[in-house]
């Protein structure tokens, strides 16, 4: 029997896709290319542990997998985030032996960029998925719930203090001033207005 991947875009997606083809038109295909590299290494990942995908999401804060069902190991779960920000440095690797040029460059750019950003401990991104499956096999469900909240405001924090340095510094990064507070909104303000 087949599982169905549900797919869906949502309007803040194609709204910042079309904000960075209107301004940086020359990053908009490899961040495009970077995005799928980096997904297709969850699914490749979820395929080697044998985890079904039940939904695909593109927000503004990127594109998620969702699996069909959360039963699967500790283990699993690491292997599962750890292959998106894989992919996009073995993409980098794989660059670096072809000759420099444009596309090629920003390509690099926005893979060690998504890919380092994935692998911060901030809940929702991969790295704050490993962390917190890390902590699962020590500690107690709510230790590693608070555990993983304070980590991820401080990151959050740091994030977006380093935003408005760069903003204050140099005249430029608004996009990262926005991103850190939508990410502080989306993490702290969504989850405890729903009681999580």
């Amino acid at each position: 029997m087949k599982t169905k991947c549900k797919i869906s875009v949502g309007f803040l997606f194609v709204f910042l896709l079309l904000s960075l083809f209107f301004t940086r038109s020359e990053m908009f295909i490899p961040l495009i290319v970077a995005i799928t590299v980096h997904e297709a290494g969850h699914v490749v990942m979820a395929y080697l542990c044998k985890i079904k995908m039940a939904a695909f999401k593109l927000d503004i804060f990127g594109a998620a997998l969702s699996p069909d069902s959360l039963t699967y190991s500790y283990t699993s779960e690491m292997i599962l985030c750890i292959g998106g920000p894989l992919f996009n440095f073995l993409t980098v690797i794989l660059l670096y032996r072809i000759p420099s040029c444009v596309f090629a460059d920003n390509l690099t750019q926005c893979s060690i960029a998504l890919g380092s950003i994935n692998l911060l401990p901030i809940q929702g991104f991969d790295g704050g998925r490993i962390f917190s499956a890390l902590l699962s096999c020590f500690l107690t469900q709510k230790s590693v719930f608070v555990t993983t909240k304070v980590v991820s405001f401080l990151f959050v924090f740091l994030l977006w203090v380093l935003s408005i340095y760069i903003l204050l510094r140099y005249g430029a990064s608004l996009s990262t001033f926005i991103f850190s507070l939508s990410l502080f909104a989306k993490i702290f303000i969504t989850n405890s207005s729903t009681g999580q």
